[in-house]
């Protein structure tokens, strides 16, 4: 059980991770090419409230996967 929540755990950390360093590329990328405070107001910020929330959805999927799943024991033959 404690292996689950650990393997969780670092998955969560590294999907939250390249979404954060997306996020940042995409901020900075909009930056140089001239983006407004309309764009940061309204796009950016509903983009990444939505990428979050899939990101959080995926972890949760995982979790429930991991601890839910029913793993067939190995036939003796």
């Amino acid at each position: 059980m404690k292996t689950i929540f650990l393997k969780t755990g670092l998955v969560a950390s590294f999907v939250f991770f390249v979404l954060y360093l997306s996020i940042i590329i995409i901020g900075a990328v909009s930056c140089a090419l001239g983006a407004g405070d309309k764009f940061y107001c309204n796009f950016y910020c509903w983009f990444s409230i939505s990428l979050f929330s899939i990101g959080a959805a995926l972890v949760l999927s995982y979790l429930f996967y991991n601890l839910y799943s029913y793993k067939k024991p190995k036939a003796i033959s």
